[in-house]
């Protein structure tokens, strides 16, 4: 059986960005209910959760190499962005 983390590290390989990624940015993948996996900029108290039926999955950070890290939680949940 497959730990949480090793969950998010194979969601995290198989999410996708339908934009284009900057290296050093945090980013968040969400889960949908179909168990598809995606990577968005919007912050996870951007977004009406139950709305879209989305599950945060954990804020990552885009490598110089192109792969996915997952950012430490104080990153990418703890400090939502600034209010535009």
């Amino acid at each position: 059986m497959m730990s949480e983390q090793e969950n998010n590290e194979r969601l995290v390989k198989e999410a996708q960005a339908s934009f284009i990624t900057v290296s050093g940015q945090t980013y968040h993948v969400y889960r949908r209910d179909d168990g598809t996996s995606f990577v968005s900029m919007i912050h996870p108290e951007e977004w009406n959760m139950t709305r879209f039926k989305l599950e945060h999955v954990c804020p990552v950070v885009r490598s110089d190499d192109g792969t996915w890290e997952q950012a430490p939680v104080a990153q990418g949940i703890e400090q939502p962005p600034p209010k535009r």
